[in-house]
């Protein structure tokens, strides 16, 4: 009896369309949006709307700046 439970899920999953490997392509002039928290008010933040390059780019500026600090 059990086997045959198995047997019925591998079945069903076998027969599943499988999952796109493929992502949707993300438009690069697309803006992405975030509420920057200013420290030391408890008042909400500033709203930033920039592309995922710009975002990229402000990242890697901070780690490169942290990891400067740390030889401090």
């Amino acid at each position: 009896m059990p086997f045959s439970i198995i047997a019925a899920v591998l079945l069903t999953a076998a027969q599943a369309p499988a999952p796109s490997a493929t992502k949707p392509a993300v438009d690069p002039e697309k803006k992405i949006c975030k509420t920057i928290k200013e420290v030391g008010t408890r008042l909400g933040g500033t709203r930033e709307c920039k592309t995922k390059e710009e975002w990229e780019r402000i990242a890697s500026e901070q780690q490169g700046k942290a990891q400067g600090n740390m030889g401090r």
